[in-house]
């Protein structure tokens, strides 16, 4: 058995005792709950206690974690050297659902009783206030050990937990002359002229103060102005900044996306820096969006593992000037907010992504799910394993069987009072996809913990619409599970049948994203959206056919389909319209069941579609976005995209909530 224990200055530490007997005192205020066999698991939180499945758990610990488990004895009831610790009892109700297994805690006599499942909270007849806590297996994500109490090296996931968020770079807007900011570099922008190179525009007061030397010294350090190209030269001068940042920006002033990128670029050179200005053209509020968007979508970098060599590592940009003549108009304050809020959003997904799968088993995603939401007020509901098999849920059930750390179903709910659409989006999360039975090879297999990049979009999403308050009402749906090979895992010619009744063979146990997300839509439809949007890394064959770096886009409509790919190419997501093929679905036929998971191996992009629009419900305008290639960069930053999580498809997600409102 293992349990946590913290010492005074909060530091995590693990204790292993045999019997509860010889558990020793847990320190300060926090107490050690023992907990008989639960399914649906409902805590009262005034006290905080805690209750899981024959286990042992810190009462002010997250509730989601498990530190302990052990066999409990309950006729000899538990027995322990802390005198405050409650006592187990049964509970017997008139109604005679009572012994359901669910523990609830009565603050008048300090006892756990037994009451009902979570899921019939209504029938409960108890005092107080009660919330879902969810189920965690002791060698799930927390890897708090083996069954021999062995701890882990890992550190019972607690870094996933108490990690700090990355924090999103501060920045301030300013119609000085730039020249004059002080900041430890200023960046300009530089254009192609024939065989040498011009000032773009927002740079002629650095130009003036170099007299006419600015473009012959940047001539010389090798500046020809193409796209992307950085080159740094010290000040002269009154130029207050001591570093000039020349950015390439191509023959002429780029559109948003280009000055997105410009501005991205010029960021991550300047990491390990405290503060730059940008003078870059940002007359127009088109251009002044981007330049700020770029500057805090390319100042991100992941650090959660990085010890002994962080200083290695640069950090970003701490603060960033924008020079611009509309630093004084209200609505470009209004802009800065807003592009803060969703660079925060797209922080959150990089993170998610990045993080190992150790750190993120089902369970844990979820928790992050719960306390991203929590403080936006936005509705949140998580079913486990055992909610999971109650409402039918055959494709994450199936997909799930060989992890031991189950799945997860995630909803989270945006309403606001004047809405007039409802839209949906339903995120792919698998947190981590060795392909099960059907094995993948191993040579980049380690990529495949961004297998749940659709699901962290929804989660960014989510959040950022949650502190923009779009009028439109939005729920989010995550589909969580970890698809691992075992004895329990399911095997190719299983069939499994998807929440609504459709049955499906599983022939192919590495076509496993579809079988999640099949379930994830029917629920979806059950709450009546106008349109669903689903987000996956779903195919190889997207990354066969669009590259590394542009998404799919599939509709069963397509009027929708192209206004998905212009409210994508509005934000710089880079998405093209795909056809579904109607003779690709008799492909799908079973011998045995509705449906097969794989079907002809050549347009695997839209047989992947073809099989979740028979999901969708009649009625209902949908949309299937395939992100295998640009959701996970293994190859060099660019522009405002780093290595690993990029977070694509977020950004388009908010957009379309926003149009949305906008009816």
């Amino acid at each position: 058995m293992l349990v946590l224990n913290r010492d005074p200055r909060r530091r995590l530490r693990c204790q292993v005792g045999n019997h509860c007997r010889s558990i020793r005192r847990i320190r300060n205020d926090e107490h050690v709950i023992v907990g008989t066999q639960v399914h649906d698991e409902v805590v009262d939180h005034s006290p905080s206690v805690v209750a899981q499945h024959r286990v042992l758990s810190l009462a002010d610990a997250n509730p989601v974690e498990v530190v302990g488990e052990l066999c409990i004895d309950e006729v000899a009831g538990t027995v322990t050297s802390d005198a405050h610790l409650p006592q187990v009892r049964d509970v017997e109700e008139a109604n005679g659902l009572a012994n359901r297994n669910v523990l609830f805690e009565d603050a008048s006599v300090w006892v756990v009783d037994r009451h009902l499942p979570a899921t019939e909270v209504s029938q409960l007849g108890t005092k107080g206030h009660v919330s879902v806590v969810q189920r965690r297996v002791q060698q799930g994500g927390c890897h708090a050990g083996e069954a021999t109490g062995r701890p882990s090296a890992l550190g019972c996931g607690d870094r996933i937990k108490n990690r700090k968020a990355t924090l999103v770079t501060s920045i301030e807007l300013s119609s000085n002359n730039p020249a004059r900011i002080r900041a430890n570099a200023i960046v300009i922008g530089i254009l192609k002229k024939g065989d040498g190179i011009k000032l773009a525009p927002g740079a002629a007061p650095v130009g003036a103060s170099y007299g006419r030397a600015l473009t012959r010294a940047l001539t010389a350090m090798g500046a020809t102005g193409e796209v992307g190209q950085i080159t740094r030269i010290p000040k002269a001068g009154s130029v207050a900044s001591p570093v000039v940042i020349a950015v390439g920006l191509g023959d002429d002033v780029p559109e948003a996306e280009g000055l997105r990128r410009a501005a991205g670029n010029a960021v991550r050179a300047a990491a390990g820096m405290e503060s730059v200005t940008l003078a870059l053209p940002a007359t127009s509020a088109g251009e002044f969006r981007a330049v700020t968007e770029g500057a805090l979508f390319g100042a991100y970098t992941f650090t959660t593992y990085r010890k002994k060599s962080a200083k290695a590592h640069k950090a970003p940009v701490k603060a960033v000037t924008v020079a611009t003549p509309l630093a004084q108009d209200k609505d470009a304050a209004a802009v800065v907010t807003e592009v803060k809020t969703v660079a925060k959003s797209l922080h959150l997904v990089r993170d998610l992504i990045n993080t190992a799968p150790s750190d993120l088993a089902p369970a844990d995603f979820a928790h992050t799910a719960v306390s991203a939401c929590r403080s936006l007020k936005l509705e949140i509901e998580v079913l486990d394993e055992a909610a999971l098999a109650k409402g039918k849920y055959g494709g994450l059930l199936g997909v799930g069987m060989g992890s031991v750390n189950p799945p997860r179903l995630v909803r989270i709910v945006y309403r606001h009072p004047k809405a007039k659409r409802h839209i949906a989006f339903v995120g792919k999360g698998i947190t981590f996809d060795s392909g099960g039975i059907s094995i993948k090879p191993a040579a980049n297999m380690d990529a495949m913990k961004s297998d749940m990049s659709g699901a962290a979009a929804v989660l960014g999403a989510m959040t950022a619409i949650g502190r923009l308050k779009p009028e439109v009402n939005v729920t989010g749906y995550m589909a969580m599970a970890e698809n691992m090979p075992s004895g329990s895992a399911q095997r190719p010619s299983d069939v499994i049948t998807i929440r609504g009744g459709r049955t499906v063979e599983v022939l192919n146990t590495d076509a496993e994203g579809r079988l999640v997300l099949a379930d994830a839509i029917v629920r979806a439809g059950e709450d009546k959206p106008d349109t669903i949007v689903d987000i996956a890394t779903l195919t190889g064959a997207a990354v066969v056919a669009l590259g590394n770096k542009t998404s799919g886009i599939m509709a069963n409509d397509d009027d929708f389909r192209s206004h998905v790919h212009a409210v994508a190419t509005s934000v710089g997501e880079q998405m093209w319209p795909m056809m579904l093929p109607p003779e690709l679905r008799p492909s799908m036929d079973s011998k045995v069941a509705d449906i097969a998971n794989i079907g002809d191996r050549w347009g695997g992009m839209q047989v992947a579609g073809l099989f979740l629009k028979e999901f969708v419900p009649d009625g209902v305008t949908w949309a299937h976005l395939d992100i295998a290639g640009p959701a996970f960069n293994e190859g060099e930053a660019f522009g405002y995209t780093p290595k690993g999580g990029t977070g694509t498809a977020m950004r388009t997600l908010v957009a379309l909530a926003e149009r949305a409102a906008q009816g």
